[in-house]
């Protein structure tokens, strides 16, 4: 498994037009047929997740504050990367790309259900290496792919280096 923290990537990567938008995503795991894109939220105020309504809020004093969408930030970051890596003749049809957002142990999640579809996990720091364990149980039947984390990363360097210029 491949692993890079802090990693910058441009929305203009795949669309010449569009001014330079330069977005982070927290960690990248690259292993076989899954990317995992990691947000960490480090927040010191309890925050509460409602799973049903995907919204994220915090309480101050008696003050109810309502909160950016960690995962909707993703969804974004998941789509870039994804033109990003189609753009250079990746082929995606194998590879699972697994959102998750995990919170500081002082963060109280709403709802138990820690599930919002197969590609969106909100889970505490605590439970972060069971979660990656248990997607890399399910790769062994794409044995086919086994090179591709190799690709992917050497694109997401190529694409990180010719950005740090």
């Amino acid at each position: 498994m491949l692993h890079f923290d802090n990693v910058h990537l441009s929305y203009s990567y795949f669309n010449e037009e569009t001014k330079w938008k330069i977005f982070q995503i927290n960690h990248l795991l690259v292993k076989n047929n899954f990317i995992f894109v990691i947000e960490t939220k480090n927040w010191n105020i309890p925050s509460y997740f409602d799973i049903n309504k995907n919204i994220w809020y915090q309480y101050h004093g008696d003050k109810k504050i309502k909160l950016q969408s960690p995962i909707e930030q993703k969804k974004s970051h998941i789509y870039t990367l994804k033109k990003m890596l189609e753009k250079d003749k990746i082929n995606l049809d194998n590879i699972f790309i697994i959102n998750i957002i995990v919170q500081n142990n002082l963060t109280i999640l709403k709802n138990e259900n820690n599930k919002l579809s197969d590609n969106n996990v909100v889970i505490n720091l605590t439970e972060l290496e069971n979660e990656i364990f248990k997607y890399s149980k399910k790769s062994s039947f794409f044995e086919d792919n086994k090179n591709i984390n190799i690709i992917v990363m050497s694109i997401l360097i190529r694409n990180i280096l010719k950005n740090s210029k």
